[in-house]
């Protein structure tokens, strides 16, 4: 189970820094949910589509690093918990590297897992942004 979370964060995070979005969309199940910092939740693949097309649009050359720290599997559920880190864009041009965590629950569907689930968070805020967007599906 340990070597199949390494596969998959090791492949989400190689194909997400290199801006695949078809790629990334692969991992996720038709009706998967995204829960992030200050917006609502993201529902379904082609919700999933145009967040990944705006966070491509505003980090062109993402520098994403995750490192697994606990993992379990309960028939076909696995959640994997983690930390990660990447340099986002500032308004002033810079860029700034912010830290966080993460949970993501698989399902087993059609014989490979699919992201269902997934959230994390900021250990330091962001800085202001648009107001948040309604649940997008």
């Amino acid at each position: 189970m340990r070597s199949t979370i390494e596969r998959l964060s090791l492949e989400y995070t190689r194909v997400y820094n290199a801006g695949q979005l078809d790629k990334i969309l692969d991992f996720f199940a038709e009706d998967a949910m995204t829960l992030s910092p200050d917006q609502e939740p993201v529902r379904g693949r082609e919700a999933l589509r145009r967040y990944y097309e705006a966070a491509f649009k505003r980090e062109p050359h993402p520098d994403l690093v995750v490192t697994s720290i606990r993992s379990e599997q309960s028939g076909d559920l696995l959640y994997e918990s983690g930390r990660w880190t990447q340099s986002l864009p500032m308004p002033d041009g810079k860029s700034q590297q912010f830290t966080g965590y993460y949970l993501s629950i698989y399902k087993k569907i059609g014989g490979g897992w699919k992201t269902v689930t997934s959230t994390f968070n900021l250990l330091q805020a962001l800085p202001a942004r648009p107001p948040a967007q309604k649940t997008i599906k």
